[in-house]
C-alpha cells in the first residue's frame, strides 16, 4: 500500500501548479501530459521505489475529492478556515448543528487538519477568492411584469391614428376628412363596421396583470413539483444517516489510526451507502476489518 506523505503532496501540486501557470499545461482534461510526467518525476527523484503514474492520478483524485468537501463546508454561512491550525472553524455556529441534514463525509474533518488547502485552492480554483473572503450581493432584483409587444403596440398606434380613435369609455370617432397627396379636394372616409350590437369592434389585447397570473401559476407549479422531489430526497437522506452514523462512529475509533488519511475518507465514502453501513456495523473483529480493507481496494479500483 503506498504511503502518502503532506510533503510528497506537496511536491506533486506546486509542480503541477508552476506547470498549469508558468508553461499553461493545462488541459480541457485536467493537465498536458507534459505536467503529469514532470509531477511524476518530482516526487521520484530521490525514491529507491518508483511511484506509478496511475498511483499519482489516483492521489490526485483523491486530494482534489477531501478539497471539494472541505470547500463546501468552509463557504457555508458560519463556518471558515484557520490557516494556521490547517483546520475547519465553526465561526458562529457549533458542529454539531452544523452536521446536521449534512453527508457522513462532511464528520470526518471536524478535528482533522488538511495542509494541502491552500495548493489546493490555487490549483483547483486559481486565485479567486471563496468562502469568507468572497463578495456577495443582497440586492433584490424585483419582479419585471410581462410587456406587450412593441411591435404590435406601434403597429396598432399607426392603425388608430390612421383609423378610428378609441376614447377611455370605448366609443369611437371616425375621421372626418383625409387629405389625398397632390389633391385639394377632401374625401369622407368610411367609418369602422359596427357589430351587430351596435357596439364598436375593438382590439382586445392581453393585459399585464393577466401575463403576471399565468406566470405566477406556473411557478407555483414549478415550486410543488419541486418541493414532492425535495421531500422524497429528504426521507432518503434521513434513512441513509440513520444507518451511517453509528457506522462512522466505529470506523474513526477503530480504524483512526489504523488506516491512511486517503484510505479513511475511502472509506466514509462507502459507508455512505445505508447498505454497506448497516453491514460493517454488523460485522465483529478481523472480519469487519478484512471486509472493509476489500471495500477500500475495490473502491480505489473503481468497481463500485
Amino acid at each position: 500500500m503506498v504511503l502518502w506523505t503532506h510533503e510528497l503532496d506537496c511536491v506533486w501540486l506546486e509542480e503541477l501548479l508552476h506547470q498549469s501557470v508558468m508553461f499553461g499545461k493545462r488541459a480541457r482534461s485536467g493537465y498536458k501530459k507534459e505536467a503529469w510526467v514532470s509531477a511524476l518525476q518530482k516526487i521520484n527523484a530521490d525514491r529507491v521505489l518508483p511511484f506509478k503514474m496511475s498511483q499519482l492520478k489516483s492521489r490526485h483524485d483523491a486530494i482534489k475529492s477531501m478539497y471539494g468537501v472541505i470547500s463546501r463546508i468552509v463557504n457555508t454561512s458560519g463556518m471558515g478556515w484557520e490557516a494556521t491550525t490547517c483546520r475547519v472553524l465553526c465561526n458562529e455556529t457549533t458542529w454539531d448543528h452544523f452536521l446536521a441534514g449534512k453527508p457522513p463525509s462532511f464528520a470526518i474533518w471536524k478535528d482533522r487538519p488538511f495542509p494541502q488547502y491552500d495548493l489546493c485552492q490555487q490549483l483547483f480554483e486559481g486565485t479567486l477568492a471563496t468562502g469568507r473572503f468572497a463578495s456577495t450581493s443582497t440586492t433584490v432584483t424585483p419582479f419585471a411584469p410581462p410587456q406587450t409587444s412593441s411591435a404590435s403596440d406601434d403597429d396598432g398606434q399607426d392603425n388608430d391614428d390612421q383609423g378610428n380613435d378609441v376614447d377611455l369609455d370605448g366609443s369611437v370617432h371616425s375621421d372626418a376628412t383625409v387629405q389625398e397627396p397632390n389633391s385639394g379636394q377632401r374625401k369622407r372616409r368610411q367609418a369602422a363596421p359596427q357589430n351587430d350590437s351596435g357596439g364598436s369592434k375593438r382590439r382586445h389585447r392581453a393585459s399585464a396583470a393577466s401575463g403576471m397570473t399565468e406566470q405566477f401559476k406556473a411557478q407555483n407549479e414549478i415550486a410543488a413539483k419541486e418541493l414532492e422531489l425535495y421531500s422524497q430526497v429528504l426521507a432518503t437522506t434521513k434513512t441513509n444517516e440513520t444507518e451511517a452514523v453509528p457506522a462512522l462512529d466505529i470506523l474513526q475509533d477503530e480504524f483512526e489510526h489504523v488506516l491512511s488519511l486517503e484510505n479513511m475518507v475511502t472509506a466514509v465514502e462507502i459507508l455512505e451507502s445505508s447498505d454497506r453501513a448497516r453491514t460493517f456495523v454488523h460485522l465483529k473483529g478481523r472480519v469487519r476489518e478484512a471486509w472493509l480493507q476489500r471495500q477500500i481496494e475495490r473502491a480505489q479500483s473503481n468497481q463500485f
